[in-house]
């Protein structure tokens, strides 16, 4: 599992794989259709999940030197 992977699967066991996409192109989300891939697009379905990528998921990123 690489780390692209590895991150996907964190945002999923907190919103469910199904609401994570990896590489998303920005365009199909866009009013002019423009836009390049988004490693991640995570779908929260509540605050309660938001608040738990912020103050978990964030912090890892930031720690390992990943953008967010």
């Amino acid at each position: 599992m690489d780390n692209k992977e590895r991150i996907a699967a964190l945002f999923g066991e907190i919103v469910g794989d199904w609401r994570v996409q990896v590489d998303c192109p920005l365009s199909r989300m866009t009013t002019f259709k423009i836009g390049g891939p988004a490693a991640y697009v995570v779908t929260p379905s509540n605050v309660e999940e938001l608040k738990k990528i912020i103050g978990e998921v964030v912090p890892m990123l930031k720690k390992a030197g990943q953008p967010y």
